[in-house]
This record gives structure tokens, C-alpha cells and sequence, in this order.
């Protein structure tokens, strides 16, 4: 006989949800996980998220019944096949690969999605609503944490100027500033949400995070990102008045705060840590910003007019940014390149960062002379093109196409605004992640990953809402999924943890090869 749960008197929720918000959380705190001496936080961060899984997988089914852990709409199944249809393809596209390894590599991690995808489902289709508004909350706390860690540097040293190696210095708590700034934007919808719809305390506090997460946006100059923000922003103001001319809702004041925000940051931000002293910094000086030669060489022109003759054979080497595109081109040429002589199977998924680069190499300008292997295409799209061919980018692409076409139906059948607004606010996240995809490689980052994850769940789960036909599979396929479903976590668990075990390997011997260098004697001694 079944004993009713215990619910907590202040909320007024069942224990086993409580619970599974606690993990919910755990899952969004992804972005916390500390280095622990590997070469990238990436090794870390799948390690942790693989083992969030086996727990949440523990959780779920000790209470299966309860959370109707295998009862699946007909287009959350569909969802779900796409995913399994890619990683599949993805297996199979280990035919051609150059590093067999690396395929795996990249295979437990897309395990790892996966299974998240189902958890984070299973979590929220108790109560899409209450796990909605419970993401605004954390995501209000968690994009103030991380824009003061950027208000604090950038604000902390403003008399210093915005050169390249000042920027580069920032210590963001990940591997680099576009991962920073791309984690940021993908939770900024949750917190517009809340400034526009929550009451009293948590209103204002979602207001300043805004600012803040705005504020560190432009500090971090990351211009995928501010571009990101503006196509955000700009969506969802138009959307507002939308709703106040068609449905006369009562939020002219909030657009008016969401207009004038990036006006203030934007203006602080050229006001602060000055090229030149006299003068305002230019959107140059914030998006591409030069290195300390770079300005020693303007000084050294400025001062010395009468002589500008013989200062000019110096100033041809003076270091200039490397392009606005960032050597991008190149790579989705080459990505495309390798798409045309593999269109099948692709080079093998994971495998783009092991194919010839010839190409990228002879067209790459580095006024520096330093040598870098590109790992990845700057674009996931591109990449998996490359990686899985045609039908692995196939149904790569339905993986955004499948939520999105939901989300119309969705949007189309709604006729309250409040509940419109929601919907679209999930969209702007996934759009977020998506513009992000388009030009870099999220991916392979688990904190920005799980914020897709999250929008596609919500979007599956209050598409279930307006339908009725759940199917549940049989008791005995029910055991044999989950049975699969934990070797699988095992398995990813395991190559995620040698990884991080590589990473830190190569970090050691990296520091021992830095210090040898330093200190080995020159050779006249």
C-alpha cells in the first residue's frame, strides 16, 4: 500500500519535488565547477554533470510511479528518437574518423546531453510553472554573481587602460571570455521575464542583475554576445508593444527601463578604463581592443610629429588586431571542405580538430609568428557538417527546427499575453543558444548546453499541457530503458573522468615544460 508523501507546510510541495529542484539547481550550477587542475574546464564540468545524472537517474526511479518516469507524449518521443538518431549517426560516422578516441571522447559527453535532456524532462513535467518561475529565480542570482565578477575588475582597475593583455586578464571562471558572455545571455531571457512579471523584492533584484549582466556584457567586449543582447532585447521590447497596443497591457514603464539600459552601460563603459586619458574610448577600443605596442606606437606618432619619416618603417610592425572575423572564414571554409570530401559520414565525430588544415594555415595572417592548431569550426552547424555529413547534420538542425515548430503552435493557440510572454521568453533563450551555435561552439560547454536543454524542455513540457496523448511504455521495456540508460551514465562518467585525468596531465606537464624553459641555462653559459 502506497503511503502519501510528506508536503512541506510553508509551500505546500511534495517532498520528492523539493528534491528534484535540488538537483534541478545542481544542474544549473553547472557553470560553478572549479578547474581542479585540468587544461580546460570542460573535462570538470562533463564529469559533473555525468555524475548529476546517475543521481538524478536514482532519484527518478525510486520514484517512478510518482513522476511518470516513462509516460511520453508522441512528440516528446519524437524529440527524443532525433536525439538518438543523431548520436547513432554519430557512432556510425567513426567508419572514417582519424582519431577513433576523440570520437568517444565526444560521444560520452553526448551521452551526457541526452540523459540530462530526460532528467531535467522528467523534473519538469510536474509543474512546468512553478519550475519556470523557479528558473528565473536562480538565474537572477546567477548572472548577478558572475556580471560582478566582471563590474569588479573592469570597475576595480579603471585607470588602467583597455588594451588587449587587460582584457585577456580577466578572470571570468572560464576558459574564455566568449564562454563567459555566451553563458550569460543564454539565462538573460529568465531574468527579463522576472523583471517584468514578479512582485516587490524579486523585481528589483532582477532589474539590477540586468544592468549588471548588460554592464558586463560590454566590459567583456565580446561582440557575438553584445549582438546576441541587442537581438534579445530588441525582440522582446518589440514584443511588448505588441502586447500593449493589441492587448493594453500595463508595462510601458519596464520598456522604458529596458530601453534606456545598454544607453547607461554602453556610455560607462567607453568612460572607463581609458586609452586616452582626454577622450572617451571608441566601440573599437571595446571590441577590439590592441595590445600595449599597438598604443606605444600612436604615443610615440603623437609625440614626435616632426619625425613621423623615419618612424614609419617601425610602425609597419606595430601588432594590429587579427581581423574582425577572427580567422572564422577560414574554418568554415575548411569545415565545409571537409563536408565535400566526406558528405556521407563526415571525418568522424569530434574529428574536425584532426583533420589537415593546410588551407586555414596558408591564409592565416599572424603578425606574431605563433603557431596554433584551430580545434574547432567556430560554428556547431559547420562542424557537425563536417563531423557526421549530411544526415547527421540533418538531423542536427532538427534538434532547433522540432522546439521551434512547437513553439508556434504553441504561440498561435495562446491567447493570454502573460502566458505568450512566457513562451516567447523560453524562444529568446533557445535563440540565444542558437545565434551562439551558429558562431562558436556551445556544444561542447555544459553550462551554456544545459540552458538549451532547459528551454526545449520547457517548451515540450507546456506543449503536453495542451495534449492528451501520453503513451506509456510496458513495465519491462520501462526496466530495460533504464537499465540502458545507467550503463550509459556509467560509461560517459568513466571517459569523462580519464579526461579529466588527461587534462590535468597535460597542465603538469605543460607547467614543467614552462619552468624548464625559464630556468634552463643559456647556451654561451
Amino acid at each position: 500500500m502506497k503511503t502519501k508523501k510528506a508536503a512541506n507546510t510553508s509551500t505546500g510541495e511534495d517532498s520528492n519535488i523539493i528534491i528534484a529542484k535540488i538537483l534541478f539547481v545542481l544542474y544549473l550550477l553547472t557553470g560553478f565547477m572549479p578547474l581542479l587542475g585540468a587544461m580546460d574546464y570542460d573535462a570538470p564540468e562533463w564529469l559533473y554533470v555525468s555524475v548529476l545524472n546517475i543521481i538524478s537517474l536514482i532519484f527518478i526511479y525510486k520514484n517512478k510511479d510518482e513522476f511518470k518516469a516513462f509516460v511520453f507524449p508522441k512528440h516528446v518521443k519524437q524529440y527524443f528518437l532525433l536525439f538518438v538518431g543523431f548520436f547513432a549517426v554519430g557512432c556510425l560516422s567513426m567508419i572514417t574518423a582519424i582519431n577513433v578516441s576523440e570520437s568517444l571522447v565526444h560521444l560520452a559527453r553526448l551521452i551526457a546531453i541526452i540523459i540530462a535532456l530526460y532528467c531535467l524532462y522528467v523534473f519538469v513535467k510536474q509543474n512546468p510553472v512553478s519550475f519556470f518561475e523557479f528558473t528565473c529565480r536562480i538565474a537572477t542570482l546567477i548572472i548577478i554573481y558572475f556580471s560582478w565578477r566582471s563590474i569588479r575588475y573592469f570597475l576595480g582597475n579603471s585607470s588602467s587602460p583597455r588594451t588587449f593583455e587587460f582584457v585577456v586578464a580577466f578572470p571570468h571562471n572560464f576558459s574564455n571570455a566568449n564562454i563567459y558572455t555566451a553563458f550569460l545571455i543564454v539565462q538573460l531571457p529568465f531574468v527579463l521575464y522576472a523583471f517584468l512579471y514578479f512582485k516587490k523584492i524579486w523585481k528589483y533584484i532582477a532589474g539590477v542583475a540586468i544592468f549588471a549582466a548588460v554592464l558586463a556584457l560590454f566590459f567583456s567586449g565580446s561582440r557575438t554576445a553584445v549582438l546576441s543582447l541587442i537581438i534579445v532585447l530588441v525582440s522582446l521590447i518589440g514584443f511588448i508593444i505588441y502586447g500593449i497596443v493589441k492587448h493594453t497591457i500595463n508595462l510601458k514603464k519596464e520598456v522604458i527601463i529596458l530601453a534606456l539600459i545598454p544607453i547607461v552601460t554602453t556610455l560607462l563603459v567607453l568612460n572607463v578604463n581609458r586609452v586616452d586619458k582626454m577622450s572617451m574610448n571608441s566601440f573599437s577600443n571595446v571590441f577590439q581592443p590592441k595590445t600595449i605596442d599597438f598604443y606605444s606606437g600612436e604615443i610615440a606618432v603623437a609625440r614626435n610629429t616632426n619625425n613621423v619619416k623615419e618612424l614609419v618603417p617601425s610602425l609597419a610592425n606595430i601588432n594590429t588586431d587579427k581581423g574582425s572575423d577572427s580567422g572564422r572564414f577560414s574554418l568554415w571554409n575548411l569545415a565545409f571542405t571537409n563536408f565535400k570530401e566526406n558528405p556521407i559520414l563526415g571525418v568522424g565525430y569530434g574529428n574536425y580538430k584532426a583533420v589537415a588544415k593546410k588551407e586555414h594555415y596558408v591564409n592565416l595572417i599572424n603578425s606574431k609568428g605563433n603557431f596554433k592548431n584551430p580545434r574547432r569550426a567556430h560554428s556547431d552547424f559547420l562542424e557537425k557538417l563536417a563531423e557526421t555529413g549530411i544526415v547527421g547534420f540533418l538531423l542536427y538542425l532538427s534538434l532547433f527546427v522540432f522546439p521551434l515548430l512547437l513553439f508556434f503552435k504553441l504561440i498561435r493557440k495562446e491567447k493570454d499575453f502573460s502566458k505568450q510572454l512566457l513562451f516567447f521568453t523560453i524562444f529568446l533563450a533557445a535563440l540565444a543558444y542558437t545565434f551562439d551555435a551558429l558562431l562558436n561552439f556551445p556544444l561542447e560547454r555544459a553550462p551554456i548546453q544545459l540552458y538549451f536543454l532547459l528551454a526545449v524542455v520547457f517548451i515540450l513540457t507546456f506543449t503536453q499541457q495542451e495534449t492528451t496523448n501520453e503513451e506509456s511504455g510496458g513495465s519491462k521495456r520501462s526496466v530495460i530503458l533504464f537499465g540502458v540508460l545507467f550503463f550509459m551514465s556509467f560509461a560517459s562518467i568513466a571517459s569523462n573522468y580519464l579526461v579529466l585525468r588527461s587534462y590535468q596531465l597535460q597542465r603538469t606537464m605543460r607547467e614543467d615544460l614552462s619552468c624548464l624553459l625559464y630556468t634552463s641555462p643559456s647556451p654561451r653559459d
